[in-house]
């Protein structure tokens, strides 16, 4: 949420720094959550790239993300929450051709 006396715009800019800050010092793991909720989607896409070149160097990525296409490209393995439980848990392509996933999630 945006403090009153921060200028319209510069939210998205305040998230940017905080995640570039905190893959800057190099943490053996780190937590997303829906990093992809305000930002433009050009933003997101060198976000998702700049967090893939970590990812293969050995950072683990905690990810927390409503754009379920996205989480399933990203990830290499996913839970399906529903109601606060885990309803499902495999690879991400294992969880993509899931007929409930597709149904339920994916609207195919």
């Amino acid at each position: 949420r945006r403090p009153a006396n921060m200028p319209e715009g510069s939210q998205a800019v305040s998230s940017r720094c905080w995640r570039s800050g905190a893959l800057m010092a190099r943490p053996s793991m780190i937590m997303l959550d829906e990093p992809s909720l305000g930002p433009a989607p050009l933003t997101v896409e060198q976000m998702y790239e700049a967090l893939d070149g970590r990812r293969r160097t050995g950072l683990s990525i905690l990810l927390v993300e409503q754009d379920v296409y996205m989480a399933l490209d990203f990830a290499s393995r996913a839970y399906v929450l529903e109601n606060g439980t885990i309803a499902l848990a495999a690879a991400s392509d294992v969880l993509r051709h899931d007929d409930h996933v597709r149904r339920s999630y994916l609207g195919i």
